[in-house]
C-alpha cells in the first residue's frame, strides 16, 4: 500500500507499507526506478516504462507485483545502488 508519494526535482518517491520495500523513487526521463528495501539496500532497475510503475503502484501488493514484473523481467537491468 503507498503510504505517501511526492514529486522532488522531477523524481517520484513513494513511501511503501510492505513487508520488504519501504520506498520507491522513479525518474520518468530516463525510466530509472530505484526500490529501497527495508533490510537495507538499494537497487536501480532499468528501463521501467511509466506504465509499469504506475501499476506498481496501484498493485494491491507492491512487493509481488515487483517480482513478478519487475525483478524477473529479463528486459530489465538490476544494479545495486
Amino acid at each position: 500500500m503507498i503510504l505517501n508519494k511526492i514529486i522532488k526535482e522531477g523524481i517520484e518517491i513513494a513511501t511503501i507499507e510492505s513487508s520488504n520495500i519501504c520506498r520507491s523513487y522513479y525518474e520518468p526521463t530516463t525510466q530509472d526506478l530505484i526500490i529501497e528495501f527495508i533490510r537495507g539496500g538499494k537497487y536501480s532497475y532499468k528501463p521501467v516504462p511509466q506504465h509499469i510503475y504506475n501499476k506498481f503502484l496501484e498493485s494491491p501488493s507492491q512487493g509481488k507485483f515487483f517480482v513478478n514484473e519487475i525483478k524477473n523481467n529479463k528486459w530489465i537491468d538490476c544494479n545495486k545502488v
